[in-house]
C-alpha cells in the first residue's frame, strides 16, 4: 500500500517534514526514511531530535546506500576492477580479433598493463551505473540489438562473462549479478517513508511498487501539483517550463570569489541570523570559497562537501608508492621532504634533504645508487639514509604484500588519531584481500596503489564554533531558512548532468531505462521552483551565478535562469550575457613589505666571472655571489644552460689535459676521441639512461665538437700550439684576490704569440663586443656608473676614430693580464672559440686589436670594482638587465621598490 502526502509550499519543507514524521512517535522506530542524500539525513535527524525530547529515531538511508548489498561473497569494486584486469592480460593477439566492434586494432600487448587497468577502470564504472536498473552488458547488450552500438556492446558482454568467471574462480560474485538475481527492500520496517527524494534508481523503483508493506512518499508540494510527479512521487518532465517568478533576485559575477562577496552583502542585508539564512551552492568550488569568505566575514560556516587534506600517513604511503615504482632521486627527495620517514633513516631527514637537493641540482637525472658512488664520505649520513630507504625498498618488495605493509607501517611508529583510523582502513583491506594474494601475481606497486585507492577521503568536519552551513544542490530543500542565497547557478551544475559516461549517450540511457538528462533537467526545475514558493509569503530568493571559474574557465548561466515570461526574456538574456569587467580592473597593486636585505661579510676571493655581475647590477652582485642566493633546478630533466656549457667545457678539458691526443690535427681522429669522452660525461653527470631531452641535447653537442674538430685542426694548421690547460691565476687588487682559470692558452710556433681562451657555448658574440659597449646617443649608462669614470674608457673603434667605451665583462682582458703577468710584459690576444648550434657559429673569435691600453683599463676597472665591494657599494640595483634571476622577489617590479638598500 502507498500514498503520496503533499506539504505545500506554506513553509519550508523540513519542519513540516519533522512535524509529519513526529505525528506517530510509536511508528518511528519501524520506519525506513529515504532521503536523497547523506548530508540531507544529517539534518532531519538533527531537526527529529531537536523537536523531540526522547525518540527512538527512524532509519535514514539514500537511495545509493540501498543497493550496497551486505554479502561476502559480492566482490568489492577493486576486486572486480581486478577480474576484468586479469581477463583482458589474459587474451592473446589472435583473440582481440573477435572483438573488433570495441578495438578495431588490437591493443598493444609489449608496451605495458597500463591499457588494461585504464579499460578495466572504465568498463567497472560502467557496470555500476548500469546497475541502477539491475543491468549487466549483457542484458544491456539485448536492449540495444538494434542500435549502431550493438556490436560493441556483444563485445562487451562476452568480456563480462569472462569476468565473471573469473570472479567465480575466487569464489567471489560482482554485485551486478547479484542485483539481477535478486533485489528487495530491507526487511524489518512496518513502514517506508521517501523523504523529498527526486530521483532515484529504476531497480529501487521496482523494488517499491512490488514491495507490500506501507510506503509513504512525501513531497514538497501542493496536492494541486500531484499530477506533475509519478506515483512514486518523481517530478515529471512537465516541470522544465516552469517561469522563473518576476521576484526572484537574479546576479550575474565574474568569478566564485565575486559571488561569495555578493552572498556576504545580501545575507547582511536581509539583517535575519544565521538560523534564517538557506545558503548552497550548486558546485563544490564555490561552495568552498563562499564558506571561507563567511568565516572570514565573522560567519563560521562549514561546508560538507570541501575537500579536506589527505592524512599524513595517506600521503606518505602515496609517495612510498612512488618510489616502489621508481626508486628514482625526485622520489627520493619527496620521501626525505616527509616527516614519517625520518624514522626510517635514523634522523637529520631535513639536512639530508638538503644536501640531496644540492647534488641533484648537479646530477639531476641520476639515479640513488649512482648517487651514492658520487657522495663524499664527509655527507656519511646522506649516504646511510639513501641506502637505508633503497635497503627498505628491497625488503619490502621481496615478502609477501601483508607482511610488507605491516612491517613498514610498524617502523613508521605512525600516531595520531587520524593514523589510527588509516591503520584499521588498511587493516580491514588486507584481511578481505588476503586471499586474493596467492592467487593474482601481480607486483607491490600494484597492491599498493590498489590499497591506495581503497582509503577513503576523510569527511569534512564542522568547526565548533560554526553558526551556518553551505548546502549542495540536493540538500538546500531540507534548509529551513527563509531567505535562500544559491551561488554557482550555471549549466552542468543546475541542471547537473547524468555522469558523462562515454558509453551511454542520452539515447543509449533512455533505450535501457536510466536516468536522463532531461529527467535531471525536471528534477532540477522541480527543486529550484519549490524552493521559491516556500518563501514566497515572508522570505526571499536570491540566485547568483558566475562568469568563470576560478581558474578562468568560462561558464553559462543556468537554462532554470532563462525561463521567464516571454516578456521578460531579452532582459534576462540582457543581465545574464552582460560583459563583466573582471574583479581586478580597477586595481592597482601596492607593495605592501620590502624584503630586509641580510648583511654578509665580503669573501677575500673574487671570481674573474663575477666580475661581469657587478658591472651589470652591483646588487644582483651582492644577493648572487656575497649571499650565494641561487635558484636550484633539482627536479629538471634537461640541461639547463649551465649544464650545457659545463658538459661541452669537461670534454673539452679532458681532451687539452690528455698530452696523447690534444695536438691530434685529424678531424676524424678528433672527433672520435671527443665523443668517446662526452658519452662518459654524461653517463657520469646524468646516468646510465638519461631522459630522451638530454640525449638529444647530447647529440647536439656531440655534432658541435664534430664541427669544433674542424675548427681545431685548422688552428694547428695556422701554427696555434696549447701550452696550458685550465690554468689558474690570482691577481690582488686592494685586498682582494681575482681568481680564475683560464679554459685555454695557446702559443705561436713561430712568432711566440700568445693568446689567451674561453670556450662559449651561449650565443655567438663578438670577443670585444661580448667585453665593452661603445657609448652613442641612444646607449643607457647604468646608474651605478653615475658619478664615475673608471668604467669607461676612451680610446679608438675599430675604424680608428676617436670612441668612448664602458665596461661590461673583464674575464678575457683579465685572463690576458693574468698572462701577461706571467710572462713579464706580453700582451696575449683575448679569444672566444664559439661552439655555437650551427656550424658557422663554431668558430675562433679574437680580439686582434687589444692593446696594453685596454689591458691598462681593465686593470683600473676591477681594482675599481674591488674598491667599490670594500666600500660595500651595492646600491642602486640596475633597472634592467640580460638576465634577472631575481624578478620572482621583485614580483617583476623594480628591484629597488623590493627591496631595502644593502
Amino acid at each position: 500500500m502507498s500514498e503520496r502526502i503533499f506539504l505545500g509550499y506554506d513553509s519550508p519543507f523540513l519542519p513540516r517534514l519533522t512535524a509529519h514524521l513526529l505525528e506517530d512517535l510509536a511508528a518511528l522506530a519501524g520506519t525506513l526514511v529515504i532521503v536523497p542524500t547523506s548530508q540531507s539525513g544529517r539534518i532531519l535527524r538533527e531537526s527529529l531530535a531537536e523537536n523531540a525530547t526522547a525518540l527512538l529515531a527512524p532509519t535514514v538511508a539514500t537511495p545509493g546506500s540501498l543497493l550496497h548489498l551486505d554479502d561476502p561473497s559480492i566482490a568489492p569494486a577493486w576486486l572486480e576492477k581486478i577480474a576484468w584486469i586479469e581477463t583482458l592480460e589474459s587474451l592473446s593477439a589472435s583473440d582481440w580479433e573477435n572483438f573488433t566492434g570495441l578495438f578495431p586494432s588490437p591493443p598493444d600487448l609489449v608496451s605495458g598493463n597500463d591499457w588494461a587497468v585504464s579499460f578495466a577502470s572504465e568498463i567497472v564504472s560502467l557496470r555500476t551505473t548500469l546497475q541502477e536498473h539491475r543491468h549487466n552488458l549483457f542484458s544491456a547488450s539485448k536492449f540495444l540489438t538494434n542500435t549502431p552500438e550493438a556490436n560493441r556492446w556483444e563485445n562487451l558482454a562476452t568480456l563480462e562473462n569472462l569476468a565473471e568467471k573469473q570472479l567465480a574462480a575466487w569464489q567471489r560474485t560482482s554485485r551486478s549479478s547479484s542485483l539481477r538475481a535478486e533485489f528487495s527492500l530491507p526487511l524489518g520496517y512496518s513502514r517506508i517513508v521517501l523523504a523529498g527524494v527526486t530521483e532515484m534508481p529504476p531497480c529501487l523503483a521496482q523494488a517499491l511498487e512490488k514491495h507490500s508493506g506501507e510506503i509513504v512518499f512525501v513531497i514538497a508540494a501542493p496536492a494541486s501539483e500531484m499530477g506533475h510527479f509519478s506515483p512514486l512521487g518523481i517530478p515529471l518532465e512537465s516541470w522544465a517550463t516552469r517561469e522563473l517568478p518576476n521576484y526572484v533576485s537574479v546576479k550575474i559575477l565574474a568569478d566564485p570569489a565575486q559571488q561569495a562577496k555578493a552572498a556576504l552583502e545580501i545575507i547582511s542585508e536581509t539583517g535575519a541570523s544565521s538560523s534564517e539564512i538557506a545558503l548552497g551552492a550548486a558546485d563544490d568550488q564555490s561552495g568552498d570559497i563562499l564558506a571561507r569568505t563567511l568565516t572570514g566575514n565573522d560567519w563560521p560556516a562549514f561546508h560538507p562537501a570541501a575537500v579536506q587534506p589527505c592524512p599524513p600517513l595517506v600521503r606518505w604511503l602515496h609517495v612510498w608508492s612512488d618510489w616502489l615504482a621508481k626508486p628514482s632521486s625526485r622520489n627520493l627527495a619527496a620521501l626525505l621532504g616527509l616527516p614519517e620517514s625520518s624514522n626510517l633513516i635514523g634522523g637529520y631527514r631535513a639536512q639530508n634533504l638538503l644536501r640531496l637537493n644540492t647534488f641533484r641540482d648537479k646530477h639531476p637525472t641520476c639515479e640513488p645508487r649512482v648517487l651514492l658512488d658520487l657522495i663524499l664520505e664527509k655527507d656519511a649520513d646522506l649516504r646511510r639514509a639513501i641506502a637505508a630507504l633503497l635497503s627498505l625498498r628491497d625488503s619490502f618488495i621481496s615478502i609477501s604484500f601483508p607482511a610488507a605493509i605491516r612491517a613498514h607501517l610498524n617502523a613508521l611508529h605512525a600516531d595520531g588519531e587520524s593514523s589510527v583510523q588509516t591503520l584499521s582502513q588498511i587493516d580491514d583491506f588486507l584481511e578481505t584481500a588476503t586471499p586474493i594474494f596467492g592467487k593474482v601475481a601481480r607486483p607491490h606497486g600494484f597492491w599498493m596503489n590498489v590499497l591506495l585507492s581503497e582509503l577513503p577521503s576523510p569527511p569534512a568536519r564542522p568547526r565548533a564554533d560554526r553558526v551556518i552551513d553551505v548546502q549542495g544542490w540536493l540538500e538546500l530543500l531540507f534548509e529551513p531558512g527563509k531567505h535562500l542565497v544559491i551561488c554557482g547557478m550555471n549549466e552542468t551544475f543546475v541542471p547537473s548532468r547524468s555522469g558523462g559516461e562515454p558509453w551511454l549517450s542520452e539515447n543509449i540511457r533512455k533505450a535501457l531505462g536510466l536516468n536522463t538528462d532531461s529527467e535531471r533537467h525536471a528534477r532540477d526545475a522541480y527543486l529550484l521552483h519549490a524552493m521559491i514558493k516556500m518563501r514566497e509569503a515572508d522570505g526571499s530568493t536570491h540566485l547568483i551565478c558566475g562568469k568563470n571559474g576560478n581558474g578562468g574557465e568560462t561558464y553559462l548561466p543556468s537554462r532554470l535562469l532563462l525561463q521567464v515570461p516571454r516578456e521578460n526574456l531579452v532582459p534576462a538574456v540582457q543581465n545574464l550575457f552582460r560583459e563583466i569587467e573582471p574583479p581586478e580592473a580597477n586595481l592597482s597593486w601596492v607593495r605592501d613589505f620590502q624584503w630586509q636585505t641580510p648583511t654578509a661579510e665580503t669573501p677575500e676571493r673574487i671570481s674573474v666571472t663575477a666580475l661581469r655581475g657587478y658591472l651589470a647590477c652591483p646588487f644582483r652582485f651582492y644577493l648572487n655571489d656575497i649571499l650565494g642566493m641561487r635558484t636550484t633546478e633539482p627536479d629538471r630533466r634537461e640541461m639547463n644552460s649551465r649544464d650545457f656549457g659545463s658538459v661541452t667545457h669537461f670534454v673539452l678539458e679532458c681532451w687539452g689535459n690528455d698530452l696523447k691526443v690534444r695536438h691530434l690535427s685529424d678531424p676524424e681522429k678528433l672527433t672520435a676521441y671527443l665523443t668517446a669522452k662526452l658519452a662518459e660525461v654524461i653517463a657520469r653527470d646524468f646516468g646510465s639512461k638519461p631522459p630522451l631531452a638530454i640525449r638529444i641535447q647530447a647529440q647536439s653537442i656531440r655534432q658541435r665538437l664534430e664541427w669544433f674538430a674542424i675548427e681545431q685542426a685548422k688552428s694547428a694548421a695556422d701554427g696555434w700550439e696549447i701550452i696550458h690547460i685550465e690554468r689558474k691565476f690570482a691577481i690582488p687588487s686592494n685586498g682582494f684576490t681575482i681568481s680564475g682559470k683560464i679554459d685555454r692558452i695557446d702559443r705561436h710556433r713561430e712568432t711566440g704569440q700568445l693568446r689567451v681562451i674561453d670556450y662559449k657555448t651561449g650565443k655567438a658574440e663578438d670577443t670585444e663586443r661580448a667585453h665593452r659597449q661603445k657609448i652613442t646617443a641612444a646607449t643607457r649608462i647604468p646608474a651605478h656608473f653615475e658619478g664615475e669614470s673608471t668604467p669607461f674608457q676612451s680610446t679608438t673603434d675599430t675604424k680608428g676614430k676617436p670612441a668612448s667605451f664602458f665596461w661590461k665583462n673583464l674575464q678575457l682582458p683579465l685572463y690576458s693580464l693574468a698572462e701577461n703577468m706571467a710572462s713579464n710584459g706580453e700582451t696575449p690576444i683575448p679569444t672566444y672559440i664559439h661552439i655555437g648550434q650551427t656550424e658557422d657559429n663554431v668558430r675562433f673569435n679574437t680580439w686582434d686589436t687589444f692593446s696594453a691600453g685596454d689591458l691598462e683599463s681593465a686593470k683600473n676597472c676591477a681594482d675599481w670594482i674591488t674598491a667599490s665591494i670594500a666600500a660595500r657599494k651595492f646600491w642602486p640595483p640596475s633597472e634592467k638587465v640580460q638576465y634577472d634571476d631575481f624578478a620572482l622577489l621583485s614580483q617583476n617590479q623594480a628591484l629597488a621598490e623590493a627591496f631595502q638598500p644593502a
